[in-house]
C-alpha cells in the first residue's frame, strides 16, 4: 500500500490510534476523496487530533509527536527541507502499532480487485525426503532422550561409587586409628612392664646392700665390744698389779 504525497499544503493528521494517516481534503486515502468526505465519514475519522501543516513544521524545524517526550525529541535532527517530514520515535512499539493500524485500514479500505493483497496459502509438501527427515528427526529426539536416561543412570553410579569410596576411607581410617591406638597400647605395656622390671631389680639391689651395711654394722659393732671387754680387762690387771 503506498502512502499519499506530502506537500507543502497538504495536512497530516496523526490519530490518537498510532498510524492513521489522512488529509483532511482527501479523507483516508486520494483514490477515495469522494467517498470519504464531510459528515458521512464514521466516528473515529471524524476525531480533530493534533494538526501539523508544513508550515509550522518549517517554522519550527521540527516534527514532535505528540507519543514523543521532550528528552527524546530535543534530539531529533533538524529540517530543512520543505517537502519532507520527520517522523520517527525512538520506541519500537510505536513503529508496530503504525504497521497494524495500516493493515486495519487498508483491510477496511475497499480497493480494487487489481491493487488488493491476497494471501498466497503456504504450500503442502509431500516430498518423501522431507518425511525421511522427519524420520530421522525423531529417532534422533528418542536417541537424545535416551542418551539423557544414560547419562542420568551414569550420574547416579557415580554418586553411588563415590559414597561407597567415602565408606571405604571412613573404614580404612577408623583401622588404621584402632592399629595405632593398639600399638600405643602395647608400647606403654611393654614399656611399663619394662620399668616394673629395672625397678624391681633396682629395689633388690638396693635391698642386699643394705644387707650388706647391716653386716657390717653388726660385725664392727661386735668388734668394738670385744675391744672394750678387752680394754676392761686390761685396766682390771692394771689396777690389781698397782694395789700390791
Amino acid at each position: 500500500m503506498s502512502f499519499p504525497d506530502v506537500g507543502e499544503d497538504t495536512a497530516l493528521y496523526l490519530d490518537e490510534e498510532v498510524g492513521h494517516l489522512r488529509s483532511p481534503e482527501f479523507g483516508v486515502a486520494s483514490h477515495h476523496r469522494s467517498s470519504r468526505s464531510g459528515s458521512n465519514l464514521p466516528k473515529w475519522q471524524q476525531r480533530q487530533p493534533r494538526r501539523f501543516t508544513s508550515q509550522s513544521i518549517l517554522s519550527s524545524h521540527r516534527y514532535v509527536s505528540p507519543y514523543q517526550s521532550p528528552e527524546t525529541a530535543s534530539s531529533w535532527p533538524e529540517t530543512s527541507d520543505s517537502t519532507s517530514v520527520l517522523y520517527s520515535t525512538s520506541a519500537d512499539a510505536v513503529t508496530l502499532g503504525l504497521k497494524k493500524s495500516m493493515q486495519r485500514a487498508r483491510a477496511s479500505l475497499v480497493e480494487p480487485s487489481s491493487t488488493r493483497i491476497r494471501s498466497i496459502p503456504s504450500p503442502r509438501f509431500s516430498d518423501p525426503d522431507i518425511d525421511n527427515v522427519v524420520v530421522t528427526v525423531r529417532e534422533l529426539r528418542n536417541e537424545n532422550e535416551d542418551l539423557k536416561l544414560d547419562l542420568a543412570n551414569a550420574r547416579s553410579e557415580i554418586e553411588n561409587l563415590r559414597e561407597s569410596l567415602r565408606r571405604e576411607k571412613e573404614q580404612q581410617a577408623n583401622k588404621v586409628d584402632l592399629a595405632m591406638r593398639q600399638l600405643r597400647k602395647g608400647y606403654n605395656d611393654k614399656l611399663r612392664e619394662s620399668c616394673s622390671h629395672y625397678y624391681r631389680e633396682v629395689k633388690k639391689g638396693f635391698e642386699e646392700h643394705i644387707s650388706r651395711l647391716e653386716a657390717m654394722l653388726e660385725q664392727e659393732r661386735e668388734q668394738k665390744e670385744e675391744l672394750l671387754e678387752a680394754c676392761d680387762r686390761f685396766f682390771d690387771k692394771q689396777l690389781a698389779e698397782l694395789s700390791k
